[in-house]
């Protein structure tokens, strides 16, 4: 049975290194844009409503 463990995180190479949007989008999203994060480029995307009515 093997295991693992992470002894230096700057050691591990990029392929196995993820981000984890679940945890990185609502902070975002409370923040409204206003945090910043070192290596995250943070933005506002407008989001254009068509009404068909």
């Amino acid at each position: 049975y093997w295991k693992w463990e992470v002894v230096d995180f700057a050691l591990v190479p990029d392929s196995y290194k993820m981000i984890n949007s679940g945890v990185l989008t609502p902070v975002v999203k409370a923040s409204k844009g206003k945090i910043e994060i070192p290596g995250i480029r943070i933005f506002n995307e407008p989001i254009i409503a068509v009404n068909t009515r």
